[in-house]
């Protein structure tokens, strides 16, 4: 296997890793706010643990160390409301309404940046809303469906924002460095949940804690960064979109939550629309994942 192959093969493994999230989120029983603090609590310890054995010594200006701190914030939100999508709801439902996130930032980027709209764009957002239309049978806020589809496009559109404001520091610091930091961030906006727990779990939710901060988290997010030294963004963005994919077949196997049809058509015109966009940005860059 070549240095390439073995990149491609990393990024597919890192991709199909992150498409547990979902399983992780509806398989454990605590609050969300108390999930992403301890999920994020390993993998901080294990990305510190790899930054001093590696001898990594980032040098870093103090304003935009708060910056990734407070970018972290908005990590930390996009998990906790994509989380509480999926456990209101089902996985298809959470993870379809989240992963709406690269066309709300390819609609936010140009008014953030005061430039104008790419009309490609519009027509992408306006599948997007069709498919957001398609999986929520009815604007019924005390339905489950509707609420897991108005959190999980919260969380995109936090995602969406801490993507943009984060890639500058990306390109300057390294992603590892980044999402490390970040998820101090992250500690900060999940602790208050932690007063909401009675500090009881049972042995199954401590051992999926473990592994999804470990292998969902740490490893995860490192094997992408690295892999996008040698893979080009656009490469990148289609690979991770089929997380959705990966999600909600787990979720069949392991749940037996058959998505619906209507869940089906509209998650096949946002993927369609996401995979559109992404093959727009053949650009190598630095890309951030969940």
């Amino acid at each position: 296997m070549n240095f390439h192959s073995k990149k491609f093969l990393e990024i597919n493994i890192a991709t199909v890793m992150l498409g547990f999230n979902g399983i992780f989120a509806k398989a454990i029983s605590l609050q969300p706010g108390v999930i992403i603090f301890l999920r994020s609590l390993i993998a901080f310890s294990v990305l510190f643990l790899f930054q001093k054995i590696s001898e990594d010594k980032t040098s870093v200006q103090r304003n935009h160390h708060h910056m990734i701190i407070f970018l972290g914030g908005l990590l930390g939100i996009h998990w906790i409301t994509l989380f509480h999508s999926i456990q209101t709801s089902t996985i298809a439902i959470g993870v379809i309404s989240t992963f709406t996130f690269p066309i709300v930032t390819a609609l936010l980027e140009p008014l953030i940046h005061k430039e104008s709209w790419v009309r490609s764009d519009l027509m992408l957002a306006f599948l997007i809303m069709l498919g957001v239309i398609c999986i929520t049978p009815e604007i019924d806020f005390f339905s489950n469906t509707t609420q897991g589809v108005f959190w999980g496009l919260i969380s995109s559109l936090a995602y969406s924002f801490r993507n943009i404001f984060s890639k500058k520091y990306v390109k300057q610091y390294g992603g590892i460095y980044v999402m490390r930091t970040q998820l101090i961030g992250v500690l900060v906006v999940s602790f208050p949940f932690i007063s909401m727990w009675n500090f009881t779990a049972s042995h199954v939710d401590i051992l999926n804690i473990f592994l999804m901060g470990v292998f969902t988290t740490a490893i995860a997010h490192t094997l992408f960064v690295k892999s996008l030294k040698y893979i080009s963004a656009k490469t990148a963005s289609i690979i991770t979109s089929f997380q959705v994919v990966y999600s909600i077949v787990f979720a069949s196997f392991i749940f037996l939550e058959v998505p619906s049809w209507r869940e089906l058509l509209g998650g096949a015109i946002i993927l369609i629309a996401v995979l559109l966009e992404s093959a727009k940005h053949s650009k190598k860059e630095e890309v951030l994942i969940d």
